[in-house]
């Protein structure tokens, strides 16, 4: 069984740890000794300031955050323009 959970529109936030993403959940069915394969992509995310900016991500189950997590930074400290840093967890 496939199923899926998608966010649109433009989701910010200044938070110094982990924020959920607005509507993006997903109900898994219960089941004994079953496996989940579970893949977050961020297609266009980007980050603005003066401190190596970037982004970190993870997937939380029943709302404990789950090792590994995702993240990019910029390699300059104050970079000159801020592009899109694709990152897929």
């Amino acid at each position: 069984m496939i199923l899926y959970a998608q966010t649109t529109g433009t989701h910010t936030t200044n938070s110094a740890s982990f924020a959920p993403m607005p509507s993006l959940s997903l109900t898994l069915p219960e089941g004994v000794k079953e496996t989940a394969l579970i893949i977050l992509n961020v297609p266009n995310p980007y980050a603005t300031g003066n401190s190596n900016p970037g982004g970190t991500f993870a997937i939380s189950v029943g709302g404990v955050v789950q090792t590994p997590v995702a993240s990019f930074t910029y390699n300059e400290t104050a970079p000159s323009s801020f592009g899109r840093i694709p990152t897929t967890l």
